[in-house]
């Protein structure tokens, strides 16, 4: 510690005999070196890109979305040879927040991509449990990522060897644990389950058990039929959100209009099945067939030119015989086709719909103003009352083809209210910023998102970096004004004839100090003495040590 002490100390001895452009110069290196440091250390340290991961035939639409997403939430991203890049250390992040937000499903991730191992000296067993233990720990983490997960492990079991006959099928099944903060609900759990399913051939949504770690319950994923029959209240948001953008729309032509919506969603599930069967049929089980047919003939004597009016009639004739036997059996069971059908109506119609819309009184007196081209004019109570009343039912007749439910069996009309309301609170928000002020916050937020501050800092650093060498250079630049001989040789300068008059003048005295000669031996004693001096007050202990040695060297 004492001689880095000493180091530092005869360090900064030598730099304080620099001269000041010396100074200069090891002040300008010094920042010079400071400036590479910093951008080594932020290129070094920036975030490195790479792929997101999703699968190469996704869709343009898809793809879209993932996009915005990432632009609404200011993720940096940047989407090179039609992939999307993303910072290396958020990457599972980003994919779990947009399975969550679902703006991409879990098939349309890829995990070939995410997974690549492979080694040629193993076996195909050993590479076939690598790559099954480095899906579940891919899953895992994705799991873990999503919002209210603190930690997620995913066990996937598949049965080897199932091939054969006689040989009993068993599907594989898998297990995730999650420990969530605030419980699970039922969406998370149907795309945690969507997940697992997607990342491994072979299995089910209905094989995959959701655990929570804290409450200590299983939860399983819904039926491609149950999800479609959502919640009343899921489904009631959905179609008030619906009608309201609709409407909103229509009326955009008003400026600070309120639209208000109310629906009421039949969200019952019908489930019809159905057998329908045909006309009773006769239908052959068995058929048999037998066919007997003998015949004998006897043919003619031979003919000639003698008479045979003598000749016997018993015995001249011929002889014919035939024989025929027909037998058909059929065994024929009455029959009676039927079809069957599973009609599953999810419904979720909207049976009622009110909407209620308050139009700022501005508009309906700028209408006032344009009928009459007077842009200073003000309206009677009167007149602004009929004008208000005109227009309301205008606006009314506009809107209510757009809630119009006549074609649901079972709606009933809905209402639709406009009124005139005070702009107060429009008017704040203009002066406030309103959309503008809005827009300059996001177009800041953006330029700050996108590193402004480092490129400030940056282009600061270098401003000061070349200020500085600029005055080195001219500090360089400058002439020193050397001494003349006469104020080395010290001569006193003469006054000018314009100065002042003298005083007086100084007397020759003889000097104080008479100069007196220093041979070398002297010289070297003074030198040793001042050593010796420096010595003791830097390290009293070695001084000691060489005096005392000294003493024992003379006795």
């Amino acid at each position: 510690m004492q001689a880095l002490q000493n180091t530092l100390e005869q360090i900064w001895k030598q730099v304080r005999e620099l001269s000041s452009t010396a100074k200069m110069l090891i002040g300008s290196m010094m920042v010079i070196l400071l400036l590479a440091l910093f951008l080594i250390a932020q290129y070094a340290g920036g975030t490195s890109m790479e792929p997101l991961g999703l699968q190469p035939g996704i869709s343009s639409d898809a793809r879209g979305k993932a996009v915005e997403y990432l632009r609404a939430q200011n993720i940096p991203y940047r989407e090179r040879g039609g992939e999307i890049h993303v910072p290396v250390d958020r990457k599972y992040t980003i994919l779990a927040r947009l399975t969550d937000n679902e703006v991409i499903t879990p098939n349309q991730i890829d995990f070939d991509t995410l997974i690549e191992q492979d080694s040629p000296f193993l076996s195909r067993a050993q590479n076939e449990r690598r790559w099954l233990n480095a899906t579940m720990n891919v899953l895992g983490r994705t799991i873990a990522s999503m919002n209210g997960i603190d930690w997620a492990r995913v066990v996937i079991d598949e049965p080897k060897n199932q091939h054969g006959i006689g040989r009993a099928h068993l599907p594989a099944s898998a297990s995730v644990t999650v420990r969530a903060r605030r419980g699970l609900e039922q969406n998370t759990v149907d795309a945690i389950a969507e997940m697992v399913a997607g990342a491994h051939a072979g299995l089910e949504v209905e094989h995959v058990r959701v655990i929570d770690a804290v409450a200590g319950r299983v939860h399983r994923a819904r039926k491609a039929d149950q999800l479609n029959a959502s919640s009343n209240l899921e489904v009631q948001l959905t179609k008030e959100q619906l009608v309201r953008e609709k409407i909103a729309e229509t009326l955009a032509y008003i400026p600070g209009v309120n639209v208000a919506v109310s629906v009421t969603v039949d969200t019952r599930q019908i489930i019809q099945q159905r057998r329908d069967f045909d006309e009773p049929k006769l239908g052959v089980t068995g058929e048999s067939s037998r066919i007997v047919n003998t015949t004998n003939q006897t043919g003619g004597r031979e003919a000639g030119v003698r008479p045979n009016t003598g000749a016997n009639i018993r015995g001249g004739g011929g002889r014919t015989s035939t024989l025929s036997d027909e037998r058909t059996d059929a065994s024929m069971i009455p029959f009676v086709g039927n079809s069957d059908a599973r009609i599953t109506d999810h419904r979720s119609h909207p049976l009622l719909i009110n909407s209620t819309i308050g139009v700022p009184k501005s508009y309906f007196v700028r209408l006032y103003q344009d009928r009459l081209g007077d842009e200073a004019a003000q309206p009677e109570p009167e007149q602004l009352d009929a004008l208000v009343e005109a227009e309301t039912e205008r606006i009314r007749s506009q809107i209510e083809p757009l809630i119009d439910t006549r074609a649901v069996d079972g709606a009933v009309a809905g209402t639709v209210m406009v009124s005139m309301i005070p702009d107060f609170a429009v008017a704040s928000l203009q002066g406030f910023g309103g959309p503008m002020g809005a827009g300059e916050s996001g177009a800041i937020g953006g330029l700050v998102s996108e590193g402004l501050v480092k490129t400030v800092g940056l282009l600061a650093l270098a401003i000061v970096s070349l200020a500085m060498m600029f005055m080195l250079v001219r500090k360089a630049s400058v002439r020193e004004e050397l001494p003349t001989p006469e104020d080395l040789v010290g001569v006193t300068p003469a006054l000018r004839d314009a100065e002042s008059e003298l005083v007086g003048e100084a007397g020759e005295t003889p000097a104080t100090l008479d100069g007196v000669e220093v041979d070398e031996d002297d010289l070297r004693r003074q030198q040793m003495l001042s050593q010796i001096n420096e010595l003791a007050s830097q390290t009293p202990a070695e001084a000691a040590g060489l005096v005392r040695r000294w003493m024992k060297s003379h006795a």
